[in-house]
């Protein structure tokens, strides 16, 4: 079965979010004698650039994506993003997560749509991560990643969703200062059939004080549509987040606060659009280090004001807007130094001024990582 290439744009678009989000929550460098790396190469996509998501004209229906999606802020809750330890100087890294779940709106379907199915059910999904680093010295690294993840629902299997992708990352410690920059590749894949791609640089620069991370960055994320070049198109963005250090040293006790604005532009200047986002999480280790024993608390809440265009083709319906809501929260125990298991919870709501593009949703489960 063929869905409309909306769908399908949307689908794409909206899981490179994730990656963005997932980019946001990248460890900067721990206070210590000695520079350490402004990212945690043990994570290298979360270095993943900010997304493109494309905008559907307001006179057409609601979009009906066919994969786990969401335009928030999450895509895979069930995924751990967060640092499990500072950074370390090992010269290679690989992890691995699994976890199982209920989607509560696998298809982000309007519930006031007299079209609308149920879309609700299992969700089963996993990563991989590996990353390596060719040079590691107090004052440069240069490393190599890759990575890639499966979504799958057995109620909506048309719906399955894969991604792959790889990249470089260099750093360097200049006066203080870390600075560095990603490039990265990713491939969608959408019920078995490639869909879009999407490359990415982002630049960033960090300062580590003995209370504070603060890191400033400027991403752009081209994204090819194979069969839709209208949505074809790229987002520049930049962006700042601040870690409030609850003890001095430990990023892994900390309350973040950011804030990213960006614009996106495309062959069709209807689905470009403008955001504005701020951000506030915090994340809290009980215990040393990753050992049997140790918990690891995260949450964080985020609000995306969303604007796009005037119809250049109706210009009786008013440009569509949007105030997006999302919760995320997360509980790990840890088994062993190099495996957690843990649960999560999210929340998501979207609020449009064209009322067939509302929605909510939630995502719960658990879930075993394990990283080496």
């Amino acid at each position: 079965m063929k869905y409309p290439m909306k769908r399908i744009t949307s689908v794409c678009s909206l899981s490179l979010l994730s990656l963005a989000l997932w980019a946001e929550e990248a460890p900067a460098p721990a206070p210590a004698p000695a520079p350490a790396p402004a990212t945690e190469a043990a994570k290298p996509d979360d270095a993943a650039a900010a997304t493109v998501v494309t905008a559907v004209p307001p006179d057409e229906p609601a979009p009906k994506p066919k994969a786990n999606t969401d335009d928030v802020v999450f895509n895979n809750p069930n995924a751990r993003r967060n640092p499990s330890a500072p950074p370390v100087q090992k010269n290679f890294g690989f992890g691995a997560t699994i976890g199982v779940g209920y989607d509560s709106n696998i298809l982000l379907e309007n519930s006031d749509t007299p079209t609308a199915t149920d879309s609700s059910g299992t969700a089963i999904s996993g990563n991989v991560r590996a990353q390596g680093k060719v040079v590691n010295t107090p004052k440069a690294r240069l490393g190599v990643y890759g990575s890639a993840e499966i979504d799958e629902y057995p109620s909506e299997d048309t719906a399955q969703l894969i991604r792959w992708g790889v990249g470089i990352t260099a750093g360097a410690t200049v006066g203080g200062f870390d600075p560095g920059i990603v490039v990265g590749y990713n491939h969608f894949t959408i019920d078995g059939e490639s869909e879009a791609v999407a490359f990415n640089v982002n630049a960033y620069v960090a300062k580590v004080f003995e209370r504070n991370v603060s890191i400033l960055g400027f991403d752009s994320q081209y994204v090819d549509y194979y069969n839709n070049a209208p949505a074809t198109g790229t987002l520049y963005d930049a962006a700042y987040r601040h870690w409030f250090l609850i003890n001095p040293g430990k990023i892994n006790q900390r309350v973040e606060l950011g804030i990213k604005g960006g614009k996106n532009f495309t062959e069709d200047e209807d689905q470009a659009y403008k955001i504005l986002t701020p951000w506030v999480g915090a994340f809290w280790r009980i215990g040393d280090k990753p050992a049997f024993g140790t918990h690891d608390l995260a949450a964080r809440l985020t609000y995306e004001m969303r604007r796009y265009p005037d119809s250049s083709t109706n210009t009786t319906v008013d440009a569509q807007s949007q105030n997006n809501l999302a919760f995320t929260t997360s509980y790990d125990f840890w088994l062993r130094n190099w495996l957690s298991s843990g649960v999560y919870f999210g929340y998501s709501e979207r609020a449009s001024n064209i009322d067939t593009f509302d929605y909510n949703r939630y995502q719960v489960g658990m879930r075993l990582t394990g990283t080496w």
